[in-house]
């Protein structure tokens, strides 16, 4: 889709664009999940009279004020939406379900379903992947019907099937971030966001990993805005409704969201304020057309739209309560490219974390037999923190060796620019008197022309947004946050490394993967050694006993696609150094915690290497 916006931008012709072209645009930008550069485009064709644009346009703009989080919004389209819109009962029992008018959201949903039994029919014989929509249309109609039983039944255990079921369908369904969009917002009707963080956080990583990063950042935004309309609904309300531990959370919240309030008030709309921070006094009076402006059309720096509504979602997440959005947004920052604002704001959460629960990276004995070892065998909130923390460490280490080798790729590819230069600078001096030929020069001419027209091309693409041509200079940025990074970190990048994973499998001692990568680190760098110089006995106690600890109990938890990896490394670190009696104990000591099926997978390899 952004291929093809891209393609449609470099074809336009003229600044009015035909009713098809228009039509063509919106739904190309609906698809690519462009929600700032639709904005605009809505307002522009609502304050006008084409009733025939309205009529074309009204169903994506349903589609995409409800991707956003805003059904209240849907109704100003209700009105042009063709009479044949496959999807017009749906979003009529849609918004009934959100006003609780649930009679009449059961009605909307009959006739949905009336609607579509023809179409429904006709594809019961073609192949499942032709007829998932139409499949996925009855699911939507069928777990709307659940919400609307989850928001009137007083049953809990009712409620925890309910979104015991979702979550069952959520997972197993396919992973097409359109659809689990429209799934997450019909269980918003519901379960509110933040009571369901884990759903939430997995669409969110599923949408970064397709590289559907617009999306991704949209729903981090509802997510930390319902964290503020949740804390200070219990600020608000009855005390004695939630636990003191909800209670203590929302006060603290609250002061922080005063304090960062203050700061960010002389360069900040107040009527944008609440909208971010909560829903204070000025936001509930807003009427259904002022939310309209404010919410949607609110205009950044230049009067484009700002995508985070003038507040920054770096300091929005700093008043979240939750580790697992901290560490959802970090890896979120890192996938955009600003490698060194994730790093740093990493650096700042885990010092903050580790003086929460009194964890001392340089001294983790401490921490392993002190009280905090009780706390963390329970199900507190130091537990959890202690749970993202290891996780926090363990994704600070995997950046550090993306920064370590794409550091050293950039080394060598600076050494061989500085060597192409110095081996052919006679050379060049050599053809220069060429270039004076008139030949030459309508050669010269030719190839600046094209690399104007390319320049222009470039520059009307970045104004524009589109991405697809435009020009490769945003790609320094990412290197020199690499070479910053790198500088920072210095000669001792090799074992910040290690000491973070160290930290990792102290804070949660039964994760495989700190300890597959723990080991595997110690491993490489006992194999750099053997490569460069000569494995000495400070080496055996530094790298291979600790590489041997970490394989050992890494295939005590082992996952069954790469057990055998670990195992076969495990052999070849003993084979190799079972000459020294530190190993041979480091060895001794880990058998007795592999299981037996282990061994039985490398039987040969173990043959092949004992010499009789």
């Amino acid at each position: 889709w952004d291929e093809t916006l891209g393609v449609h931008e470099s074809v336009r012709v003229g600044d009015s664009p035909s009713y098809l072209s228009m039509s063509d645009k919106i739904r190309r930008m609906f698809e690519s999940s462009d929600w700032d550069a639709l904005i605009p485009i809505y307002k522009h064709i609502w304050e006008g009279d084409d009733r025939q644009m309205q009529e074309a346009s009204a169903h994506v703009g349903m589609c995409f004020t409800w991707a956003m989080g805003d059904l209240e919004l849907t109704e100003h389209f209700m009105d042009r939406l063709p009479e044949d819109c496959k999807d017009k009962h749906l979003f009529t029992a849609l918004l009934h379900a959100h006003r609780d008018q649930f009679s009449e959201a059961t009605s909307s949903i009959q006739l949905a379903r009336e609607e579509m039994q023809s179409s429904l029919i006709s594809h019961i014989s073609e192949p499942y992947s032709r007829g998932y929509q139409q499949v996925f249309r009855c699911q939507m109609l069928t777990e709307l019907e659940e919400a609307i039983a989850f928001r009137t039944t007083a049953n809990d255990e009712r409620k925890t099937v309910i979104a015991k079921t979702w979550k069952q369908r959520f997972l197993s369904g396919k992973r097409d971030v359109g659809m689990w969009l429209k799934l997450m917002r019909l269980h918003s009707i519901a379960i509110r966001p933040i009571h369901d963080v884990d759903t939430w956080i997995k669409f969110i990583n599923t949408s970064r990993s397709a590289g559907q990063l617009t999306v991704a950042r949209n729903a981090i935004f509802q997510l930390l805005q319902d964290e503020a309309n949740y804390f200070h609904e219990v600020i608000t309300g009855d005390p004695n409704a939630v636990s003191p531990l909800v209670l203590s959370q929302a006060k603290n919240y609250t002061y922080l969201k005063a304090v960062a309030i203050g700061q960010q008030e002389q360069q900040m709309p107040m009527d944008v304020v609440p909208t971010i921070f909560g829903s204070g006094s000025m936001a509930e009076n807003l009427s259904t057309s002022a939310a309209w402006e404010s919410r949607l059309y609110k205009n950044g720096k230049d009067g484009k739209p700002d995508a985070l509504y003038g507040v920054s979602l770096d300091n929005a997440i700093c008043l979240t309560v939750q580790p697992a959005l901290v560490y959802m947004y970090v890896k979120f920052k890192w996938s955009m490219g600003e490698y060194r604002d994730a790093f740093e704001m990493m650096e700042l959460f885990v010092k903050t974390y580790s003086d929460r629960i009194g964890f001392d990276k340089g001294n983790p004995k401490n921490y392993i037999n002190g009280p905090e070892a009780v706390r963390f065998s329970s199900s507190s909130e130091e537990s959890k923190t202690a749970y993202y923390l290891s996780r926090l460490y363990c994704k600070k280490a995997e950046w550090l060796i993306k920064v370590q080798q794409d550091a050293a790729h950039l080394a060598q590819k600076a050494r061989e620019k500085a060597k192409w230069r110095s081996s052919n600078a006679a050379c060049l001096n050599h053809v220069a008197y060429k270039a004076t030929s008139p030949r030459r020069r309508g050669r010269r001419a030719a190839v600046a022309r094209v690399n104007t027209i390319f320049a222009n091309r470039r520059a009307q693409s970045t104004a524009s947004g589109n991405p697809s041509i435009a020009s490769s200079d945003s790609d320094d940025q990412p290197n020199s946050d690499i070479e910053f990074l790198s500088k920072k970190q210095g000669s001792r990048i090799s074992e910040s490394i290690l000491e973070s994973y160290r930290a990792a499998t102290i804070l949660d001692n039964k994760w495989y993967k700190a300890w597959h990568s723990l080991a595997l680190q110690h491993y490489f760098e006992t194999k750099r050694y053997e490569k460069h110089s000569k494995v000495t006995s400070n080496v055996i106690e530094k790298y291979v006993v600790p590489a041997i600890h970490g394989f050992s109990r890494a295939i005590q938890l082992f996952k069954e696609d790469t057990t055998l990896q670990d195992t076969l490394r495990l052999l070849t670190v003993w084979f190799n150094y079972s000459q020294h009696d530190s190993v041979v104990q480091a060895v001794i000591e880990g058998i007795k915690f592999i299981p037996l099926p282990t061994w039985l997978q490398v039987i040969p390899q173990i043959l092949a290497r004992i010499h009789i």
